[in-house]
């Protein structure tokens, strides 16, 4: 493996070659995962190439025998942040209170510049975009929602609870 790395390494198409028949079932097996394909389509498979290929040429280990779980490690990660890069809309299989009650604050604020979700937003009523907007992009709880609306921290979860279905209903329709 490590002979193989290094003439990749030199531009040699011959090891550049036998590491692709190597790692072929790896690179599809990771960019067929189902949340990644739906997003990327094809571009999945093209772009998990890309990452092995370029990860063959910057690797600058040793330790050649847990080469094959490195690159399973990094396309699995680079192909998430590419699909995260790709997002458009929100897949089939994910609804939008899932993502807006699992997902970081970064994941939150990239899908509120998604197009679906704005349009989706802008319909909501004023109190419960501001609601959402305080919970999940400036990270505020209950009681500081409560506090700047001026109402029990029980009518914030019921009115975040109301929000969330009502979008969940426009970006259905």
């Amino acid at each position: 493996m490590q002979d193989l790395v290094c003439r990749a390494q030199k531009d040699e198409q011959a090891a550049i070659d036998e590491l692709c028949q190597i790692f072929k079932p790896l690179v599809y097996s990771e960019a067929r995962r189902q949340t990644i394909y739906d997003v990327l389509g094809e571009d999945a498979i093209n772009t998990a190439w890309m990452i092995l290929l370029s990860f063959i040429r910057r690797y600058k280990g040793n330790d050649y025998a847990k080469l094959p779980g490195m690159i399973q490690c990094v396309l699995y990660y680079e192909l998430l942040h590419a699909m995260k890069k790709e997002i458009g809309v929100l897949n089939n299989e994910v609804n939008s209170e899932e993502v807006l009650e699992n997902q970081s604050c970064d994941v939150i604020e990239e899908n509120f510049n998604n197009m679906v979700i704005k349009e989706s937003l802008r319909a909501l009523p004023p109190k419960q975009w501001q609601l959402l907007e305080m919970y999940y992009v400036q990270d505020k709880n209950h009681r500081q929602i409560a506090k700047v609306l001026g109402c029990s921290e029980r009518h914030v979860k019921r009115l975040k609870r109301l929000a969330i279905e009502n979008l969940r209903n426009k970006m259905q329709a």
